[in-house]
C-alpha cells in the first residue's frame, strides 16, 4: 500500500489563493442566491436558498474573507442573507432531541444515486453544525480552533 504524502504549508497557498479567486469571480453571479448542490458542465447553476447545501456558499465567502481580510468578502451579502433566510424559514422548533434546521436530506434515491432513501426532509447533523458555525462567525464570536 502506498502512503500519501503530506502537503506542506507552502504547497497549500497556491491552490488556496486560486480558490479565493474563484470565489471572487462567483460573487456577482450568486447575489441573493446560492449555488446548486452540484454543477452542470462544471458550472454551478444559481438556485434559491431552499437546498441543504446552500450554507456552503456563504461558508466559502467567509473563508475567502479569512484568507484575505478583504472587505469585498466581509460585506458580501450572501452570508447574512442566507443565514437570515435559514433562521426565518427553516428553524426547527425547540424540543428535546430536536435539530436546528429543517428540510435537510441525508440520502435520496434518484437515477444518479441508487442509495437507500434515508432522512429525507429532516434535520441533518452537518447542516445543524454549519448553520450554527455561520451564526457564530457572523456574531463575531469565532475563535478558530486549529
Amino acid at each position: 500500500m502506498s502512503r500519501l504524502r503530506s502537503i506542506t504549508d507552502e504547497q497549500t497557498l497556491a491552490p488556496l489563493d486560486r480558490a479565493v479567486e474563484q470565489v471572487r469571480l462567483n460573487l456577482p453571479l450568486y447575489a441573493g442566491k446560492c449555488q446548486n448542490h452540484s454543477s452542470v458542465d462544471g458550472i454551478y447553476p444559481a438556485c434559491e436558498n431552499d437546498q441543504w447545501t446552500c450554507g456552503f456558499w456563504p461558508g466559502e465567502i467567509w473563508l475567502a474573507c479569512e484568507r484575505t481580510g478583504e472587505d469585498a468578502f466581509r460585506r458580501a451579502g450572501p452570508a447574512r442573507e442566507m443565514a437570515g433566510s435559514l433562521a426565518e424559514r427553516y428553524a426547527a422548533p425547540l424540543r428535546p432531541g430536536g435539530g436546528l434546521i429543517l428540510h435537510g436530506t441525508y440520502s435520496k434515491k434518484s437515477p444518479y444515486n441508487t442509495c437507500v432513501p434515508e432522512g429525507v426532509d429532516e434535520c441533518v447533523s452537518w447542516g445543524d453544525y454549519f448553520y450554527m458555525e455561520a451564526l457564530t462567525r457572523l456574531a463575531g464570536d469565532w475563535d478558530p480552533y486549529w
